[in-house]
């Protein structure tokens, strides 16, 4: 096949009888024709051929194209019906391996369209609601269709979606899965490039290597007695220690449930590092979520400092002054650095905080303001007294969440930021704002569109040199999914940015760097659709070198 050329798309529909019918073209791969099996899996033995077309109930009944979609142009189709779409979560499945779908394409749920997973920002977002466009017993069209660089899906020909996703790179494995209601299908196939089944490789075992002088994973999935580790943030102490905290999630990855802060210490920059440690837990196998570790440094006394949520409504603190083996009792400081307009949702960071030439500690937090519907906002949490007292500092304007700060060297603050805005035309890029008191307020914000990122946290940390001159440094994942991780370096305080070092092209998510010494930096980050926090240390000349 000619992959160069541009695949003529044609996608005709004619009534024949009661049924709608798919015109084929040249280039079609067929997986289920006029209701008939022609080349697909059946993975768990569920789907029954019927007078309408293959149909199967259940969560966990998937059906497998026999080919997968490979580079360029392309068009999937399928026709499809669901029994009752009150009940039903069905969905086109991209990437699916026997553990895990990386990307759900869910036709209906809670009477809406939603993506979900890897494929769209590892976040579940709403699409837009049903309105009649898909109703209970009525057949209806699913065409995914990439053009050049951009992604579209459409049901019934309306456009639903759009996404990002390079001509260059293979798209992967298609499934259909039943979800709760009956699912029907009448036609699924493809016009484009295939490639067979059994050479496709799932996410997790593709071989993608790891940049930088040497790499450890500090925290694995399943091991120290949690399932998963997540949300990490990372300082190196006046001792010289590399502090790297995390959450453990005993039952399972999910965000909310029984969840502890941990804690591993490296004393050789990260080279080996010291046995886990549990630095805060809540109420046994209780579901009390204490997460969102977020520590600075005070240079001055050398205390460590580490703010922490519970069930993210609640903000507390505890210190260290023993380089981070042992910890003191948390006090809670909510009715403190919570103002009480401030709806429910509360977080710190995630992410490291910082300390101003002043003596100044700054935390990164965030919050809900009393219009939620306008998004959450970011503030800072200072203190002026080495940890004595703490206080609410500046918020910044603007829909925005899970902010990492840096200290300039001109004395400005300069704040990165998540945006969190839900719909379907997200910027997939950052947010950004200067402060010039140490905090107290802010510029108005703006988008750095140079700064391609998906929906998720990232790292940013100011180094200064030795040969003089200040580098701002953002590690992020540099894709509209959760991969591609990427330190990239301002050389004018987050003006403009070089292309940087790639990290790691698979799957990588939160993370967060620190300066090991005026050569080196250092990144921890969720690796492989969170199976490791992973770090890695990274000579500085090798992200500045590409400009």
């Amino acid at each position: 096949m000619n992959t160069s050329r541009a695949v003529a798309f044609i996608f005709c529909f004619y009534l024949l009888g009661t049924h709608d019918a798919v015109a084929a073209t040249d280039d079609t791969t067929w997986f289920v024709r006029d209701g008939k099996a022609v080349d697909v899996v059946d993975a768990t033995g569920a789907w029954q051929s019927t007078r309408h077309g293959l149909a199967a109930t259940g969560n966990s009944s998937r059906l497998d194209a026999g080919q997968t979609v490979g580079k360029g142009d392309f068009e999937v189709f399928a026709e499809l019906r669901l029994k009752d779409v009150g009940k039903d979560h069905a969905s086109l499945m991209l990437d699916a391996d026997d553990k895990m779908s990386t990307g759900e394409f869910v036709f209906s749920r809670n009477d809406h369209i939603y993506v979900r997973g890897f494929f769209f920002g590892d976040r579940t977002q709403r699409v837009r609601p049903l309105n009649g466009l898909i109703q209970s017993g009525e057949w209806f069209r699913v065409r995914v269709r990439r053009e050049g660089n951009l992604v579209t899906f459409y049901v019934n020909d309306q456009d639903v979606w759009k996404m990002e996703y390079e001509s260059a790179r293979p798209f992967g494995k298609l499934s259909l899965n039943a979800g709760k209601a009956r699912l029907t299908v009448r036609s699924f196939g493809v016009r484009g490039e295939t490639n067979p089944l059994e050479e496709w490789t799932p996410r997790l075992t593709r071989d993608y290597s790891l940049a930088g002088e040497q790499h450890t994973d500090v925290y694995l999935r399943g091991q120290g007695g949690y399932h998963t580790y997540r949300i990490p943030a990372i300082v190196k102490s006046t001792e010289g220690t590399l502090l790297a905290f995390a959450e453990g999630r005993k039952k399972n990855q999910f965000d909310h449930g029984d969840i502890d802060i941990v804690l591993r210490r490296s004393v050789d920059d990260g080279r080996t590092w010291l046995p886990m440690q549990l630095v805060c837990e809540e109420g046994g196998d209780a579901r009390v979520t204490i997460g969102n570790p977020v520590p600075v440094i005070d240079r001055d006394t050398g205390k460590i400092w580490l703010f922490f949520c519970r069930d993210n409504v609640d903000v507390l603190a505890t210190c260290s002054e023993d380089d981070g083996q042992s910890w003191s009792e948390p006090v809670e400081l909510t009715a403190t650095l919570k103002r009480s307009e401030w709806t429910g949702w509360y977080a710190t960071g995630p992410c490291h905080g910082v300390q101003l030439a002043n003596g100044r500690l700054v935390v990164p937090a965030n919050h809900n303001p009393p219009t939620r519907n306008k998004g959450t906002r970011v503030h800072m949490i200072v203190s002026d007294d080495h940890g004595a007292t703490w206080r609410i500092g500046g918020v910044v304007d603007g829909p925005t969440n899970e902010n990492s700060v840096a200290a300039l060297g001109d004395g400005r603050l300069y704040v990165n930021a998540r945006i969190s805005t839900h719909h379907n035309r997200k910027p997939y890029c950052r947010m950004v704002a200067y402060s010039n008191d140490g905090g107290d307020s802010f510029e108005e914000p703006l988008l750095d569109r140079q700064l391609t990122c998906s929906i998720c946290e990232a790292s940013v940390l100011n180094v200064t040199r030795q040969q003089g001159g200040d580098v701002l440094l953002i590690a992020n994942p540099c894709s509209q999914r959760r991969e591609r991780m990427t330190v990239r370096a301002s050389e004018d305080a987050g003006q403009t940015w070089n292309e940087g070092l790639r990290i790691y092209e698979g799957s990588s998510a939160y993370c967060d760097l620190v300066q090991l010494n005026d050569e080196e930096i250092g990144l921890i980050f969720e690796r492989d659709l969170y199976q490791s926090l992973t770090f890695v240390r990274i000579k500085l000349s090798s992200v500045l070198e590409n400009e």
